[in-house]
């Protein structure tokens, strides 16, 4: 489908999940397949895959934000220590036939965090209970114009072991479609240059 599609796909989507599926539509381009209720794009920075959804389940976080972004990547995780997916957040998951960690956030960034914390929690860096405290932290500092490494960059990923970069694109305010054309000023398909 074209750009327009993805764009059609989503406005009637709920501002929720709508601001950020844009975001990224805006970010990254064209998504590698559109649905009704979704939004794909293949090997985004670190990201095997990053799936947009139309559907969105509360997060609490300290903004209050939802989450509706998923994203995968590449992180085997040791038999004893999945349990502590369940400990550490419940927008985590593992799937151990794909050898995919997905985290469900509002953008890139929140993901990021979580799979980073993860992945000191899976490698005894620190516990539960300090990934807890750093993942508040962490937000309230990039929500405060102010990005730690911990929200920018996966730090597991860009080693040989995984063979993906470890960068993402720095959130920005989301732009709403409603009323934007392909042409208009200010769209994200004119911001991209499409």
């Amino acid at each position: 489908m074209t750009r327009r599609h993805a764009l059609d796909a989503i406005r009637s989507w709920p501002d929720e999940s709508r601001e950020p599926a844009n975001w990224i539509l805006h970010v990254h381009g064209e998504p590698d397949d559109v649905a009704a209720s979704e939004l794909v794009w293949n090997e985004i920075g670190p990201w095997k895959r990053v799936v947009a959804t139309r559907s969105f389940v509360g997060h609490e976080t300290p903004d209050r934000r939802t989450a509706s972004i998923r994203s995968f990547i590449a992180f085997q995780v040791p038999d004893d220590k999945i349990d502590l997916f369940a400990e550490l957040d419940g927008n985590l998951e593992f799937d151990a036939e794909t050898g995919e960690v997905s985290a469900c956030g509002h953008d890139l960034q929140a993901n990021v965090l979580a799979v980073n914390l993860m992945a000191e929690v899976v490698t005894e860096a620190i516990t539960v209970d300090e990934a807890r405290v750093r993942y508040v932290s962490a937000l309230l500092e990039a929500h405060s114009g102010h990005p730690p490494a911990d929200v920018t960059e996966v730090h597991f990923a860009g080693d040989p072991t995984t063979g993906e970069p470890s960068h993402i694109q720095a959130s920005e305010d989301h732009n709403d479609v409603e009323g934007q054309t392909d042409d208009s000023p200010g769209s994200p398909v004119d911001k991209a240059g499409h």
